[in-house]
C-alpha cells in the first residue's frame, strides 16, 4: 500500500481486490486527499455526488464496493471535523461529534444510493450541486483543448466533407489515450461515445468549452446553459 500519493481508484481495486483492508485505506487516502484540496466547506462538501468519483470497477463485488464507500465517509468525516482517523492519537471530541452523526449520515447514505439508482436509470436528473464542478470543467478543458485543437488540424486536411462517423471516429483516435482521462477512463469513454456519436458536427459547430458544457448537460439531463450557470456561479 502507497505511503504518500494513492493509486488511482481504478488501479487500487484491480490490486487490492481481495485485500479490503489495504483498499480501504487506499481510498481514504485517495478521498482525503480529494475533500482536502477543496476550498468546499463541511456544509458543501455534503453536496458532492460521491458516487460520480466512483469507477466502474469499484462495483465488481460488494466487498470491493464497500471498502471504497467507507473509506471515502470516513475521509469526508475527517475532513468535516478536522481529524486525522489514521493517527495513533486522535481528538477524541472529533471522533465523538462523528460518532454521533453516524446514523444520521446512514440514513442520508441510503436515501442518497436510492436516489443515484433512479438517476443512473434516467428517471430523474443529476443534481449540480458538487463543489468539484469546477474543478472538473477546468481539467477537461486542459485535457481537451489540444485534443480539439488536433482535431481540427486533421479536419481541416481533408479534402471531402467527412460523414459523422469519420468525424466521431477522429476524435476518438486523438482523446481515447491515458493522457486525457476524461475521455480515456472506461466510464468516460462510454459517455464520451455516446455523445459524439449522437452529434458529431457538435466538434464542429462548438468551442471546446461548449462542448463540455453539451456534454455536462447530456450525462445530467440538464440544459447546457443551466449547466454553465451552475458551474459559474461557484
Amino acid at each position: 500500500m502507497s505511503e504518500q500519493q494513492p493509486m488511482a481508484l481504478s488501479a487500487a481495486t484491480s490490486a487490492f481486490w481481495n485485500r479490503p483492508d489495504d483498499l480501504y485505506w487506499e481510498a481514504f487516502h485517495y478521498f482525503q486527499i480529494l475533500f482536502g484540496s477543496s476550498q468546499a466547506d463541511a456544509h458543501e462538501m455534503r453536496e458532492i455526488q460521491l458516487i460520480s468519483y466512483l469507477p466502474e470497477s469499484v462495483y465488481r463485488d460488494r466487498t470491493t464496493q464497500g471498502a471504497v464507500i467507507t473509506g471515502a465517509i470516513v475521509a469526508m468525516y475527517a475532513h468535516e471535523v478536522k481529524a486525522d482517523f489514521q493517527a495513533d492519537v486522535v481528538d477524541l471530541n472529533a471522533v465523538a461529534l462523528a460518532g454521533a452523526r453516524t446514523i444520521e449520515k446512514h440514513q442520508r447514505w441510503l436515501r442518497a444510493l436510492g436516489k443515484h439508482a433512479r438517476i443512473q436509470q434516467g428517471l430523474e436528473p443529476t443534481p449540480l450541486g458538487d463543489p468539484f464542478l469546477r474543478e472538473v470543467k477546468a481539467r477537461m478543458l486542459e485535457q481537451l483543448r489540444p485534443v480539439v485543437a488536433r482535431w481540427h488540424e486533421w479536419h481541416g486536411r481533408q479534402t471531402v466533407l467527412p460523414t459523422e462517423e469519420e468525424i466521431a471516429d477522429a476524435f476518438f483516435s486523438e482523446a481515447d489515450r491515458p493522457d486525457v482521462p476524461c475521455v480515456h477512463e472506461v466510464h468516460n469513454r462510454g459517455l464520451w461515445w455516446g455523445f459524439i456519436r449522437e452529434d458529431a458536427l457538435a466538434l464542429v459547430k462548438l468551442s471546446v468549452e461548449n462542448l463540455i458544457h453539451e456534454f455536462m448537460g447530456r450525462v445530467t439531463q440538464h440544459d447546457s446553459d443551466y449547466v454553465r450557470w451552475m458551474i459559474s456561479r461557484r
